[in-house]
Parts: structure tokens; sequence; C-alpha cells
């Protein structure tokens, strides 16, 4: 129960809780908050052996991470594990909530990434490690490069995407209108008069009653959710700017909204509305693989904010900063004189059956994502071969075929000539189909599958992490952070 709703440990020992127990089970016996501790212990290394027995089937696996500070202004980072079970079945978990007691310096990252890289038995299994667009973790990555296989282009797609919305956002005009939206949801959640005026204006016109949203820059869409919800509610708030008994001439000067902006705010959403749909689908709860991220950026690209002979000219100047700057961020344009390196994103994109064809590249640049799978294959088929002839005995010699019915280059071809599936149809079960006809392939595709499209995984345990070290569990040791999220966060596991 403790493990489970975030309560803390010293519940056991609570009044109300003990006479709960007794109405219950009168004969029941409460345990003690140390017992509870002991308790709590061996279930953290029940789950923790559980989670290592399973890492241990597996070849590869891909990791996320971020830092964050608790109330008492202990620093934590926090790491996240993916892959791809037997069954074709994408898996996560929480690993470790570690204390950061250095300066989150590259070298000091570096450190507790490979000391939690070891603790997990997970030497020479990690394809790529998620981070967000920090230079410190990024330097971290480029000194684990004898560790990790992929450290390059491997950062969190919707934090990426986020910083390019940012960037539009801060366009004069829209910043100001932004700045003015926000101030008056700031009045409405500072006075409790504006707010019950509020709920009265929404009543008379027989609205639902929705509270105003605040802006957060550490909140990703927050801007949009906010603009939204002012414009559902435009009427009601007009009616109470415009109330003299409940809003001074003054501060509804202050607060006043022009019919141009507006108008700017609903097209300000139409665009915003669908970069925050690709948002929150690159930090889907399922785990979106990095191979759906550029494509999922191309089509917003072409089909959804492409710009408009109509467009304000405004709004022409946000698309036309967001498309350039996503352009750049995901490098969609393709200068053969750069040579530009191939991205692990583009390698995974060749290697989902939702986007197999490559439609969302430069047709220069296919036959070269290709060819780079082909010699991944070749090198793991060569080494798959290496291992095998070290045990080969006389009669597997004798009864040998030369038969290339099935080798990487004849499953490629075949692979190739496969239709792409709809991007309805499921790309794992796609594969747990076809894993026999491509087994060099489907072994690679595991590999890069596993990878998450954005760390948001990471980023959700601050909420969790939150819960556990509230104001009144401020001193919570580390060491019993880390077992509380780590049983919250893989409750599944919980018998």
């Amino acid at each position: 129960m403790i493990a489970l709703t975030l309560l803390p440990i010293s519940t056991v020992s609570n009044p109300g809780f003990i006479q709960f127990m007794n109405v219950i089970e009168p004969t029941y016996k409460v345990p003690s908050a140390p017992t509870m501790t002991v308790r709590i212990n061996m279930a953290f290394e029940e789950i923790k052996k559980a989670v290592l027995s399973k890492l241990a089937k597996v070849d590869h696996v891909a990791l996320s991470t971020d830092c964050w500070t608790s109330r008492a202004q202990h620093s934590y980072i926090t790491v996240s594990v993916y892959f791809i079970d037997e069954t074709w079945t994408p898996q996560n978990y929480v690993l470790e909530t570690q204390e950061m007691e250095e300066c989150h310096t590259a070298q000091h990252l570096s450190s507790k990434l490979q000391f939690i890289i070891r603790e997990w038995n997970l030497i020479g299994k990690v394809t790529a490690i998620v981070t967000d667009n920090a230079s410190n973790i990024l330097a971290a990555l480029r000194l684990m490069n004898n560790i990790i296989e992929e450290t390059e282009d491997v950062t969190c797609s919707a934090h990426s995407l986020q910083l390019s919305i940012y960037k539009g956002l801060q366009i004069d005009d829209i910043n100001c209108i932004i700045n003015k939206a926000s101030k008056i949801v700031a009045h409405f959640k500072h006075s409790t008069v504006a707010t019950n005026a509020l709920q009265r204006a929404q009543e008379q016109i027989q609205s639902e009653k929705k509270k105003l949203i605040q802006s957060c820059r550490t909140r990703w869409n927050s801007t949009y959710f906010m603009l939204e919800r002012l414009i559902q509610n435009r009427i009601p708030v007009e009616t109470v700017l415009s109330n003299r008994t409940v809003t001074s001439s003054a501060v509804a000067q202050k607060l006043e909204v022009s019919e141009y902006d507006w108008i700017l705010m609903e097209n300000l959403i139409k665009v915003l509305k669908l970069l925050q749909m690709a948002i929150t689908f690159l930090c889907s709860d399922t785990m979106s693989p990095t191979s759906i991220t550029r494509p999922i950026i191309r089509t917003v690209l072409d089909n959804h904010i492409q710009i408009n002979e109509d467009d304000d000219n405004i709004i022409h100047q946000l698309k036309e900063t967001v498309v350039s700057d996503l352009t750049d961020r995901f490098r969609l344009n393709w200068d053969e004189s750069e040579s530009p390196n191939i991205t692990i994103n583009q390698l995974a994109s060749f290697l989902y059956p939702r986007s197999k064809d490559l439609l969302a590249e430069p047709v220069a640049v296919r036959s070269k994502i290709r060819s780079i799978i082909a010699e991944k294959i070749h090198h793991e088929e060569t080494q798959h071969e290496e291992a095998e002839n070290t045990q080969i005995n006389c009669l597997d010699f004798l009864f040998q075929t030369n038969s290339n019915v099935n080798n990487p280059q004849t499953q490629l071809s075949h692979y190739l000539a496969e239709p792409q599936i709809s991007h309805n149809m499921d790309p794992y079960e796609w594969w747990k189909n076809h894993e026999k006809r491509y087994p060099s392939i489907a072994k690679l595709a595991k590999t890069y599958l596993a990878i998450p499209a954005s760390s948001a995984g990471s980023e959700r345990v601050f909420s969790t992490a939150g819960n556990i070290v509230t104001a009144k569990r401020s001193c919570l040791l580390p060491k019993h952070v880390n077992q509380l999220v780590f049983l919250y966060q893989n409750r599944k596991l919980l018998n």
C-alpha cells in the first residue's frame, strides 16, 4: 500500500491508521515504521532481481536520463531502461534515482551513468542514451563512446520540437499577446472576487465551468492550453472585465484585449494545436520509438504548418521561424557537399515497418541509409558465423549446405519488397510475424526500435518523486527515495 500510494512509511504509526486497522482486524498488530522500512527494502531487492533477470535475456537496451532537484535541494539523476523482449513487446523500467552530490559537470554525469550501467550488468548492451539538449549531458555521452554504441543525435525529440516552438513564440507581437493573456489569467488566479464573478458569468451563458490555465515555461504545451482555455472563456472573461463592480477601470484598461488580439490568439491555437499533438505522441506512455521522429516532423512541416498566402503576417513569421528551426535541428535538408552523417533516427526509420520506404527522407539519402543497414547486418552475421565456426563439429561440417536462400543480402532485398504497413497497424506485431523470415534484419530492428523518441519517461519520475519527497518528508534519505520511486514506477511487477 505504501509503495503503490506514495504514502509515508510513518503511516503505520499514525493513530488514525492504527484505529482503522483495529476496526478492520482487531487481532492484527500493525508493524512499526522500522519494520516497514525493512519490508520495503526486501520488496525493492525482489523487484530489482526481477528486472535484472529480464535484462539478462536481452542483447541490447536503450536508456533515458534526466536530473531534478528535491524540496530539500538534493539533486537526483534518474535513469530508465527500454528494450524489446522475446515476444516483441516494448518494455521499460526505471532503474535508478541516484543522488548527485557533485556539480553536474560532464565528467561527474558520465561517472554516475557508468556506475549505474555497471550496477545493472549492462556493459556492452547499451545502444544509446536519450537525453535533453543540455550541453553538459551531451558532453558526458561523448566521454562514454567506448561504452555506448551511439552517442550523437539521440536527444529528446519532444524537447527539440519544444525549443523550436519557443523560438517562434519569441517573435515580438506573439510574445506580447502571450504576456497579455498570462496577465489576464494571473488576475483571475489572484482575485477571489474575479474568480467567483467568472463562474457566475459562465453559468449565465450555460457554459461549462472551467478554470483558466496559466502558462509555465517548464511545462510543455502550457502556452497552447492557456490560450485555448482563454478563447473558450472569452465571453465570460470580457463580461467580468467590463463589470465595474468587479473590475476597476484601471485594471480593465491594463488587461484590455482588442478584437485583433483575440483573432491572433485563435490563429495561434490552430498552429500550436498541431505541434502539441506531435509532442504528445512523441512523449507517449506506450513509448514512441525514435524511428517515428523524422516521419512525424516531416508530415507536420509538409501537411500541417505549411505557409499559406492568406496567413496573417505574424502567423506567417511564426510558421517560417518554426519550420526553419525544425529543419535545422533535425537536419531535414540534405546537402551532399557537407557529407552529413546518417543519424540513428534515419536508420531506425528504415527498420520500422510503418516508415521503411523512407518517404520522409530526400531520395539521395535513402540508398545511403540502406547501404549502412546492409553493412551492419553483414557485420553482425560475420560475427555470428565466426562464433558458430568455433563450435562446429565433424557432422556439422559434413552435412552443411551452401544455400543462399536466407543470407543477409537476400533478406534485405525481400524486406525492401515488402509493402509499408499502415500507421494504424502494430509494427511490433509485424516483426513478431516476420522475424523468422528476416532473422538478421529483425535482430537489428529489435536493437534500434527499442530506442525511445523522447526522455519523457525519465521526466515523468519527477512527479512521482515530488509526491514522495514532500514538505513533510524533505529529509527522506536518498536511499529510501530511490527505493520508493523504483517500487512505484515499476509497480507492474509488484504482486
